[in-house]
Order: C-alpha cells, then structure tokens, then sequence
C-alpha cells in the first residue's frame, strides 16, 4: 500500500524584486512563501535515508532560486513555477503553494499582505 505523506514548509522568508511597477523592481520588497507538498514517501519509514524522502533543503534552494534570480510581474507566475519545478521530483504528487507579497505598495492601504493560493496535482 502507498501511504500520501504531507512535507510542509511555512513561512519562507525572501527580500526580492518582483512586481508590476518599476519601483517594486528596483527597490524590491519582502516575500513570503507556504508550501505543502503530498509525496510518496513509503520506503523511508523503513529505511530512514534521505534518499527515500523529499529533501526540504533542495524544496527550499528550488524556491530561492525562483524567487531571488528570477523576476516576475505578477505573483501568480512565481507559484506556478514553484509548482512546475517541484512537479520535476517523482515523489511530489501534489502542490499548494501560497506566495504573499507583504506589505503590498497600494497607495494609502495597511494590508499585511496579498497572496495568491495555487493547488496542482499530478493526477489531474
């Protein structure tokens, strides 16, 4: 029987350049990502080896890189990439991503953030 386990990680914390207007590219702003990932990760239980799981720490330089040497208008690009990079590992089946801008530039507003929520799955 395989087992669907959850990797999640909460509250990642980037400074990047991403955004409609020409200020938010050049001076840049704080980003914020959430994932969760379903995986396959039956054979770890028993063997306890990284290579049997989803190592985090390449999930976390797979959205640095995305996040700090790309630049991105909207952030709904930025979770769709973060989705199709991590749909390249076979043991991730399914995707939500939630990236927030914090503190989002609109004039005269106290927003804590915008976000934009994507959910994927290999099945569908």
């Amino acid at each position: 029987m395989k087992e669907i386990s959850k990797i999640i990680l909460n509250d990642i914390k980037f400074f990047a350049h991403h955004g409609l207007t020409e200020e938010e590219k050049v001076l840049g702003q704080n980003f914020s990502i959430n994932l969760e990932m379903e995986c396959l990760l039956d054979k770890v239980f028993k063997s306890d080896l990284i290579d049997d799981t989803v190592d985090y720490s390449n999930i976390f330089n797979i959205v640095k890189d995305i996040v700090m040497f790309s630049n991105y208008n909207m952030i709904e690009t930025i979770a769709d990439k973060i989705i199709a990079e991590l749909f390249l590992i076979p043991k991730v089946k399914s995707v939500h991503v939630e990236v927030r801008k914090l503190n989002p530039p609109i004039k005269d507003s106290e927003i804590s953030y915008a976000a934009v929520s994507l959910y994927r799955s290999k099945d569908s």
